[in-house]
């Protein structure tokens, strides 16, 4: 009697624990990690006949990031949201990027940064391969748009992609498009109505050369430029701007304060033909590099009317090498800029260092 209780419980425990055959048991093949809710089943397993993971019905919640395509108009921009799932393993299946153990909380549904930190410090990533194609910025200097030059690059997983600050185009490998350079991207961007002026391409036909292939117009925002890859020059309507035609020079952008830099230039061999500034810079740094030209859009009153610029660089690299590079300038945004300011079509303006503008 005694022996036949015992079983009766036995069969009883078996069969609660799924671990005693039958259909939706765990058999001596399969695993149930209790510490991330995943059951590993043999074809599951490396060398196995599917990749593909099952999740056990266990909750023992962690808080990871959702990753998300988020198209900003501002930085630092997000890379996904905070989210709950039920345990590890379903966090790790939808691809998400685990943070802690237990629920977001306060944080489920919050904007998640993952920014290099102001300290200089690296973002450390797995050596998971799950390949991504991403836009990787260039900082080699370019005398055509779009500027500065992309191209797209195989990163060994998303994490790395976004170390190197490098925009995900697609998920896997970029295959064909390996090294080509990127010309636009796709995406949605936010119904928000705070207008910037691009210089975009145009479908301009010529019959003779040079010919201009851009054209200046209106984005409703800079995440609708960005998309674009228009070179922006005014945080504002284009005004008069609007549908001016010119050559693939990046322009000069025109700003109420002109950003800071800690990088000198010397400038020589300088040119003016039309509406286009040659120049060449020289610097120091760890390598060759490209550098905008923001101009201030406050004109000091003189004879002829002057203006404050600067020569930005894309990185504050401190290398001692020294570089001589020629650069080349769209000027017809300071132009419309004098000519909305003064409502004269003709006009001279003088850039200190470099020389006479005239239109």
């Amino acid at each position: 009697m005694i022996k036949t209780t015992r079983a009766f419980f036995a069969a009883l425990l078996c069969a609660a624990l799924f671990a005693c055959g039958g259909e939706g048991a765990a058999t001596g093949d399969d695993v149930v990690n209790q510490g991330t809710g995943q059951q590993v089943k043999q074809d599951d397993r490396p060398g196995g006949k599917d990749d593909g993971i099952a999740c056990a019905e266990i909750y023992a919640p962690v808080c990871s990031v959702e990753l998300q395509n988020i198209q900003c108009i501002t930085t630092p921009c997000p890379v996904g949201v905070h989210k709950t799932f039920p345990n590890r393993c379903q966090s790790d299946a939808a691809k998400a990027l685990f943070l802690s153990e237990g629920e977001c909380g306060e944080l489920e549904g919050q904007p998640y940064y993952e920014d290099k930190p102001d300290d200089g410090e690296p973002i450390a990533c797995t050596k998971e391969y799950n390949p991504v194609c991403a836009a990787e910025t260039s900082i080699e200097p370019c005398t055509t748009l779009p500027c500065p030059v992309m191209q797209h690059k195989t990163f060994g997983n998303p994490c790395m992609a976004r170390a190197a600050k490098a925009r995900i185009v697609q998920e896997g490998e970029c295959g064909k498009l390996e090294g080509t350079p990127v010309t636009q991207f796709e995406g949605a961007c936010p119904a928000v109505h705070d207008p910037v002026c691009g210089k975009d391409e145009a479908q301009i036909a010529c019959i003779t050369q040079p010919c201009p292939t851009h054209q200046y117009k209106t984005f409703g925002n800079g995440c609708e430029a960005s998309l674009a890859r228009a070179a922006v020059v005014l945080d504002d309507q284009c005004g008069k701007l609007e549908g001016a035609i010119a050559f693939a020079d990046p322009p000069v952008r025109m700003v109420e304060k002109l950003p800071e830099t800690e990088k000198s230039v010397t400038i020589d061999k300088v040119s003016i033909d039309g509406d286009r500034l040659f120049v060449r810079l020289g610097y120091s740094g760890c390598g060759e590099q490209h550098f905008d030209l923001y101009i201030n859009s406050a004109f000091l009153e003189s004879h002829p009317v002057q203006v404050k610029y600067e020569f930005v660089p894309q990185v504050e690299d401190l290398c001692l090498a020294v570089f001589a590079t020629e650069f080349s300038y769209d000027l017809i945004p300071l132009k419309h800029a004098y000519q909305e300011a003064y409502q004269s079509e003709t006009g001279s303006i003088s850039l200190p260092g470099i020389g006479m503008y005239e239109f």
